[in-house]
């Protein structure tokens, strides 16, 4: 058909719609949190990783509970004290803000909320 109806020239922004689907799933944090934990644990068989991770996510959706997180409580323990340079029990704002100390580690999403 080379007429185009009125209804097809009001259609959104195909760029807009994909921005907004991928806002309302979260899908560039999913990624973020698979590539994170991928290249963390470099597997053998990464795809097979990647399914069990993506089960893991799966059943915690489904439980309403977070996905754990890829560190355990010691592993903070320790990054917190190598930022903590001055033994004091604080970050500075700086040092939080900073993209060669927090952001690199996935802590700006949990400081967040």
């Amino acid at each position: 058909n080379l007429f185009v109806g009125v209804g097809e020239m009001t259609r959104k922004d195909p760029r807009s719609d994909a921005e907004q689907y991928l806002e309302s799933h979260n899908i560039r944090g999913l990624f973020k949190h698979l590539s994170t934990k991928l290249l963390f644990a470099k597997p053998e068989d990464p795809k097979a990783f990647l399914v069990e991770e993506l089960k893991k996510v799966h059943e915690c959706q489904q439980a309403q509970t977070p996905v754990p997180s890829m560190f355990e409580e010691k592993d903070l323990i320790a990054m917190f004290g190598m930022f903590d340079i001055t033994g004091c029990g604080k970050i500075s704002h700086t040092q939080v803000d900073s993209p060669w100390t927090i952001e690199p580690l996935g802590f700006s999403e949990i400081l967040a909320g």
